[in-house]
């Protein structure tokens, strides 16, 4: 009877007559919503950014034409998540988001984004001439 002996070393995996071949550790994903403040419809193209709280590592997504994401492929962890779109005030997520391996988290609430306010500054003097 022989026996099949399997190591892993660092990411990677002997395996008897097949040579090293590297190992994928399990991701997980992250999926949620974005919509407008006002009228909460779904906003399409905006950026959606996870930083990994350990690393530093940054893992991005974009929102499809009905305001949804999903991020994959992402390393178990904690993460922060900031979402912004043109024309409007970016939302950072208040709390960490904990992603597990082989699981999909899904956010239960969605992003909302206010359009953003522009300001216009007049300087100068009045004068009077009487």
């Amino acid at each position: 009877m022989k026996t099949l002996l399997t190591i892993t070393m660092a990411g990677w995996l002997v395996l008897p007559g097949l040579g090293l071949a590297q190992s994928s550790a399990p991701t997980g994903s992250l999926r949620g919503r974005v919509v407008t403040r006002e009228g909460k419809r779904p906003l399409a193209a905006a950026k959606v950014t996870l930083t990994r709280s350990v690393t530093k590592e940054n893992y991005c997504g974009e929102t499809n034409d009905k305001g949804e994401f999903e991020v994959v492929d992402l390393p178990p962890g904690n993460y922060v998540v900031e979402v912004e779109a043109e024309g409007r005030a970016g939302v950072r997520l208040n709390a960490l988001q904990t992603i597990e391996a082989g699981k999909t988290t899904t956010l239960k609430r969605p992003f909302e984004l206010e359009s953003e306010r522009t300001y216009s500054v007049i300087r100068g003097a009045v004068f009077n001439e009487h």
